[in-house]
């Protein structure tokens, strides 16, 4: 595969001006690279917020929802999980310690 620089610049650009025009959609992305710049240090993100509402299985089916955290500043980590009927009765739930030594 044959390296192509300036392919790459406009790819990494676009997804730049991409990822603007989602987190500030007032700014018009189109201005040159300095006064874009000036404009977003004086701008805050624009929250999105959106309900999720956990949703029953199907008859019949369990549904296992697993979580997991890793602080690299104590080198701490943990696991939990529930586990869930049809109707969204509990059948089990656990939380542990785990060792870990990175988040990925």
């Amino acid at each position: 595969m044959n390296f192509n620089r300036c392919m790459m610049i406009q790819q990494v650009g676009w997804n730049i001006q991409s990822t603007i025009a989602k987190a500030y959609p007032k700014v018009g992305s189109t201005l040159p690279w300095i006064t874009l710049c000036e404009k977003l240090v004086n701008l805050k993100p624009v929250s999105n917020l959106s309900i999720v509402c956990w949703k029953f299985p199907e008859n019949g089916v369990l549904k296992l929802k697993t979580d997991g955290s890793y602080c690299s500043a104590s080198g701490k980590s943990g696991m939990r999980g529930v586990l869930r009927g049809d109707r969204g009765n509990l059948i089990l739930a656990f939380s542990s310690p785990s060792s870990c030594c990175s988040s990925t």
